[in-house]
Order: structure tokens, then sequence, then C-alpha cells
């Protein structure tokens, strides 16, 4: 027996759902890095045709360039978002706040 990784196990959906999960819903694709943009691309694209009514791209870290985003766009999908973690035109997500909370730090300067 292989002492490797474990096995992830398969997940097997309804027929009712296979191929069809996104038909006719508004789809977020979650991503923790964009950098070529190319496997978000095939992602909206797959989606779109499955019928999906629209696909837009959240991600944390924006490594992607103006001309990966502009084909990102091509491949059909609309909105993306990035967080500030690292700079990019498309940082809609500031992050200082939720990390200094997390860390149990306090806000000063913020009025509500």
């Amino acid at each position: 027996m292989h002492q490797g990784a474990p096995r992830r196990p398969q997940r097997h959906h309804p027929p009712a759902t296979r191929g069809r999960a996104g038909q006719g819903r508004a789809v977020v694709l979650l991503d923790d890095m964009a950098s070529t943009g190319h496997t978000l691309a095939q992602a909206a694209r797959l989606l779109l045709q499955d019928g999906a009514a629209s696909v837009d791209v959240a991600v944390t870290h924006a490594l992607i360039d103006a001309e990966a985003l502009a084909a990102l766009h091509a491949a059909g999908a609309g909105e993306f978002w990035s967080t500030d973690c690292v700079a990019h035109p498309t940082n809609a997500v500031a992050m200082a706040v939720a990390l200094a909370l997390a860390r149990g730090g306090a806000v000063v300067g913020l009025e509500g």
C-alpha cells in the first residue's frame, strides 16, 4: 500500500445537476491567485456554455496583466475583483482591517 498523501474522495453529483450546476445562475469564481488567467478563462467559458447567466471573478492576489485580463473578459467573464494584498487596478476589497481583527488587534481611527 502506498504511504503517500491521502486520496481525495471523489465527488459524485446527482444526475440532474451533473454538467448543469451553473445553469441559469450568476456564478462567482473565487481563486487565491490569478496570473495568466487561463484556468479562470476556461472555467468561465465552460460555465457560460453550460448556461450560466453570468460569470464574475474574485481573487485574493491579482498578478494578472492587462492583456491576460482582457483575454479573461473575452472568454466571457464579467466583473473581476481583487483584494489589496497586491496592488492592482482591480483592487476592490481592503484587507487591513480584516487582518488586524483576525489577529486580535485594535483598529484605530475608523469611525462607523
